[in-house]
């Protein structure tokens, strides 16, 4: 029997709401750090096995549909596996010494996430631009070799390497994002939340909508004639808007399993400044 793609789109949707609610729950019922990643690691374990059991009722009708679940949909949830696992596992080792060790211990595996990122750059800009020109050959299971790992012995039929290295790449995201602001953090001595802003025009609309106008800029090519990356992009707006978007590739993601509606901040930005020319014409 074949996946219904709309009956599919609704579970997932209603899968990624309950696992990102389960993740809440459990880091607030913690008392640490490491049970806190612990803890939410267990969440999406269960709701991926959820997911794995729906996968296992039906076969995938067409390739399109296969190619959808493996780059857009599954990545939803797998990078949260990864993040938190990664997570458990640089709580658990963090040194017990001195602050400059810990900081040299974060800094190392900074480093070792930005080889990661050097070594995947082709699959970073692919997915950033949007191409789909190679989809069939990246993101199919039955095109591709298995991604190796005891992680993931469980779990080989579900995984192809593409879709489990994109999922590595949101992880690693939000992962050097949490190194860069401990190290920060021990440097300083303070919370940087504390720390001054730089700019006094802050973002008053969602994190999403500045996320969706990040994405829409780099795919216009609008920036450096198109060769700026949409991480960047981001960066530059975090820095003059004073917000932190989080892990944009997860919010990016969640926007395209949208069924309608997948722009709502540039259909509505597009409405205003008509409406204000139409008020304009008017007076």
């Amino acid at each position: 029997m074949g996946y219904d793609s709309d009956i599919m789109e609704d579970f997932i949707k209603a899968l990624h709401d309950k696992m990102k609610e389960s993740i809440r729950l459990s880091g607030m019922t913690a008392d640490n750090g490491i049970q806190s990643a612990h803890s939410c690691l267990e969440a999406v374990r269960e709701i991926l096995s959820e997911l794995y059991a729906f996968m296992d009722t039906q076969d995938f009708l067409d390739r399109e549909t296969e190619i959808r679940f493996y780059k857009e949909l599954l990545p939803l949830f797998r990078s949260e596996q990864l993040y938190y696992a990664d997570l458990v596992f640089i709580e658990t080792n963090r040194p017990l010494g001195t602050k400059k060790q810990t900081i040299r211990y974060f800094s190392g595996l900074l480093k070792e996430k930005e080889l990661f990122f050097r070594r995947n750059n082709f699959l970073y800009r692919y997915y950033c631009l949007g191409r789909k020109d190679l989809d069939e050959e990246l993101f199919s299971k039955t095109e591709t070799q298995l991604f190796k790992s005891p992680l993931f012995e469980t779990e080989k039929e579900y995984l192809s390497d593409c879709s489990t290295t994109l999922s590595m790449i949101m992880a690693n995201e939000r992962i050097s994002a949490f190194l860069k602001k401990s190290i920060r953090e021990l440097e300083t001595g303070k919370d940087q939340t504390s720390v001054p802003n730089k700019s006094h025009m802050l973002w008053t609309d969602s994190k999403a909508a500045l996320i969706e106008l990040a994405y829409a800029l780099q795919s216009r090519g609008s920036v450096n004639q198109g060769k700026s990356d949409v991480k960047s992009i981001i960066q530059i707006l975090e820095e003059t808007f004073n917000v932190e978007t989080g892990n944009f590739y997860r919010t990016f993601q969640s926007m395209r399993i949208r069924k309608k509606n997948r722009t709502v901040y540039l259909d509505n930005l597009k409405d205003s400044l008509e409406k204000r020319m139409d008020e304009a014409d008017m007076e």
